[in-house]
């Protein structure tokens, strides 16, 4: 056992079990492209399972017995496949921007939903 798990086990007996669990499955829709709401009906119609994520505007969880990223949606760019908690600093940061938009993202689909966010 590595030395920084030891650590944190004498901290908390039960660490590695906490640790053990998945994420769920999220993407964002591309509102550049489509409207939340025709999306959300096109999934649905796939047997798509979609739950909306409180804390964004365009971000949904789902359940689905295929990988979103096979889909015509998918490929055509109406949504991202990305997890919740990385769609959170864009809602945040914007929030009050106005017209000043500054790029912090690291990676492209965070540049993009700055961008997408951002007045036209």
């Amino acid at each position: 056992m590595s030395q920084l798990l030891k650590r944190y086990q004498s901290l908390e007996p039960s660490f590695p079990e906490n640790m053990e669990c998945s994420l769920r499955k999220s993407f964002r829709v591309n509102t550049k492209k489509i409207s939340c709401e025709k999306l959300i009906a096109r999934l649905t119609k796939k047997g798509v399972r979609i739950e909306k994520i409180p804390f964004t505007q365009t971000g949904y969880y789902y359940e689905s017995p295929f990988s979103l990223a096979a889909t015509e949606e998918y490929l055509m760019g109406y949504l991202y496949i990305q997890e919740a908690a990385s769609q959170l600093p864009a809602e945040v940061l914007l929030a009050d921007l106005g017209n000043n938009t500054i790029t912090l993202s690291k990676t492209p689909s965070q540049t993009e939903q700055n961008r997408q966010s951002s007045p036209a």
